[in-house]
């Protein structure tokens, strides 16, 4: 929800109503990073790498079925490609995610996780209690507005009645609101207060979580995105020299959950959702579909042999191609 599709900050029950036009800002900048309608929004990149890390798996598994039925015939320079292009697409997506903003070079500005970890913790200032209970016109003490719904609905109808959920009658929103605030501000009820701030030690937190991908970004810059020498690889651990299906998912699983407590916790945007998207297809389909026909590998081999033939040119007039 916009700024401009709730409430007048003014209506709003704050004391400072300045304070709070930059966090409702901010706040909509920030659940547009995760949610804008844009391949490289933050869930945009973690769905797709939480469906191929299932599907990359599940194919995986169809293999092992088949070579314990001793049908495993698929080609062993597909498979090399299978792998190695899932391993370089998983890599880079989580590089991406955990990649710190360049605050140096706006030209250069991302979306990732890291980055609105960062912004946060920079405007902490901004996520006050009142602010994240009250921004969207919810009230900040909700007694009074329980007790008037309770009065006008009546007590013994609670279940069958609607509570609003924004709003000045948002009072069970109010409740909710102040119990998620004293997780992040490590405060008992009996100590709150409007100015409240969330406590440093939550980002220092969820960075600590999502130090599990660190080493998924050495592996990245090393062998994926660039082709060190061996000497600037002597310092790496033998155990981050290569990757495996376990590793992905794990670094998947902490970016995923780092980011849903940002959105349902501290955003207080959206409940936590699964990671996979359900599919609105036969995701399996054509899996049981042969790849060639018997009569076709015939064919297949001799355009093989012609591609083979038009890159053996490229050897050909060189130094007429670089003569000066």
């Amino acid at each position: 929800m916009t700024p401009k599709e709730l409430c007048k900050t003014k209506e709003c029950d704050v004391h400072n109503h300045d304070l709070l036009d930059e966090y409702r800002e901010k706040r909509s900048t920030w659940i547009d990073w995760l949610h804008m309608d844009d391949p490289h929004a933050i869930w945009s990149q973690i769905y797709n790498l939480a469906w191929d890390d299932v599907f990359f798996r599940t194919i995986n598994h169809g293999r092992l079925l088949n070579s314990r039925l001793g049908q495993n015939k698929l080609n062993s320079s597909l498979i090399r490609l299978l792998e190695t292009g899932h391993i370089a697409s998983q890599t880079s997506g989580i590089r991406r995610l955990v990649e710190v903003n360049k605050r140096y070079k706006p030209d250069q500005s991302i979306l990732s996780i890291r980055r609105l970890i960062d912004e946060l913790e920079e405007n902490v200032d901004l996520i006050t209690r009142e602010n994240y209970v009250c921004y969207d016109g919810s009230p900040y003490n909700p007694t009074p507005s329980e007790d008037s719904w309770l009065i006008e609905n009546g007590e013994n109808n609670f279940i069958s009645r609607i509570v609003p959920n924004e709003g000045p009658g948002a009072w069970l929103s109010s409740y909710h609101r102040h119990e998620a605030f004293d997780m992040l501000s490590i405060k008992e009820p009996s100590e709150r207060s409007r100015t409240d701030k969330i406590n440093t030690k939550i980002f220092s937190k969820l960075k600590e979580h999502l130090g599990r991908c660190g080493y998924m970004k050495t592996f990245n810059d090393k062998f994926i995105a660039h082709a060190s020498h061996p000497e600037n690889r002597k310092e790496i651990p033998p155990s981050q020299l290569s990757i495996t299906l376990d590793k992905l998912t794990s670094c998947i699983e902490a970016i995923f959950q780092v980011t849903s407590f940002i959105d349902a916790c501290i955003l207080w945007n959206s409940s936590v959702s699964n990671p996979v998207p359900s599919p609105q297809y036969d995701h399996l389909e054509n899996l049981d579909w042969q790849l060639l026909l018997e009569n076709s590998k015939d064919n297949l081999a001799t355009f093989w042999n012609k591609e083979v033939e038009k890159r053996g040119k490229w050897k050909e007039k060189l130094e007429e191609k670089f003569k000066l």
